[in-house]
């Protein structure tokens, strides 16, 4: 009699295990769709934004841009100079930084390559 009312209790609790085995997975496999379904849109997100991104930066596009809001001239070969000859100095004032360029005496022959 007590070999069966003991093993009717196990039964129970290996029942109430089993029940709360399958709710807790239950809950993950509800967990992992609901992230594989926020996963899903931001993939679709960040195809859309990516396609935006290439659309944007079209090579026409940029150059309009480019031609319409900046001021930009041809580098002239009068304008590259090597770095060594500019004669910099740097003056410390009490309220913050003044930058001075002492003389400059720019190369008279143009740089090669």
């Amino acid at each position: 009699m007590k070999k069966n009312i003991f093993l009717f209790c196990l039964c129970l609790i290996i029942a109430a295990l089993g029940y709360k085995t399958s709710i807790a997975t239950k809950e993950q496999v509800k967990s992992s769709r609901s992230i594989n379904a926020t996963l899903t849109q931001e993939q679709n997100k960040s195809s859309v934004l990516e396609a935006n991104w290439t659309y944007l930066n079209r090579a026409e596009r940029l150059e309009k841009l480019a031609t319409d809001h900046l001021a930009l001239t041809t580098v002239k070969p009068s304008q590259i100079v090597r770095f060594s000859d500019y004669k910099q100095t740097m003056n410390l004032a009490s309220m913050g930084l003044n930058y001075k360029v002492a003389s400059v005496t720019p190369n008279k022959k143009p740089l090669k390559g």
